[in-house]
């Protein structure tokens, strides 16, 4: 491979737009898990339920998102990479979806502030634990130092233009079906699980000469490679 291909993330080997279409899908996901409903759009969210101090609540949340973030440290060294992901997958689309009942459906019949507050906070929680932190460290280790730079800048601007996406829709999309938006970004997370699962290598304790080796192999990656 000359010097020119070695680089390129169109024509490099092994599979090097392949993996990083992977980073970029990583970050879209972790976009659509929903997280940035929450500290945009907060205050709006919890002035239409009646909170009687909404602007406490983005402090919180950010109080909250600040802790997690610090135990990230010690639970990116801990846990799998994959693993983390899958939990959070599970746990951010599953209480995204208690949010969305409780918001959309429950609210005419219950006081459901409290219910909502806590939710918003186990979300924080879980997402600065796994997908906050874990998607930028996967990408950071799924490339080679040939195309590292290249690649991590490309799905970082990609991650940013999901970021303006959603910043766009969800004021549209709140105005027509309010925190039933919620239920899009369950769903999202949950295709994020199933992506997660079938196509991003464990990359802790795992070598770039190693992950090359098996981007090499003919077809999908193989199981041993997700384990």
């Amino acid at each position: 491979m000359n010097g020119k291909r070695a680089r390129s993330i169109i024509r490099g080997e092994p599979k090097y737009l392949f993996r990083t279409i992977i980073g970029i899908l990583i970050y879209g996901f972790q976009q659509f898990t929903g997280i940035n409903f929450f500290f945009f759009y907060g205050l709006t969210i919890f002035k239409g339920i009646q909170v009687k101090s909404p602007y406490q609540i983005p402090v919180m949340l950010g109080v909250i998102n600040l802790f997690f973030s610090s135990l990230s440290v010690y639970t990116i060294s801990k846990f799998p990479r994959r693993h983390l992901l899958l939990f959070g997958s599970i746990s951010l689309s599953s209480l995204m979806v208690c949010f969305t009942i409780a918001g959309a459906i429950l609210k005419n019949k219950f006081d459901v502030t409290v219910p909502l507050i806590l939710i918003s906070c186990a979300f924080i929680a879980v997402f600065s634990i796994t997908w906050g932190p874990i998607a930028s460290v996967v990408i950071s280790e799924m490339y080679p130092s040939n195309i590292k730079v290249k690649a991590m800048s490309i799905c970082g601007s990609c991650a940013w233009i999901f970021n303006f996406m959603i910043s766009l829709i969800i004021p549209t999309l709140t105005k027509y079906i309010g925190l039933g938006v919620g239920g899009g970004f369950a769903f999202a997370t949950v295709c994020g699980g199933v992506f997660v699962y079938f196509f991003v290598p464990e990359t802790r304790n795992t070598t770039t000469t190693v992950l090359d080796f098996h981007y090499q192999e003919k077809g999908r990656l193989y199981r041993r490679l997700c384990r």
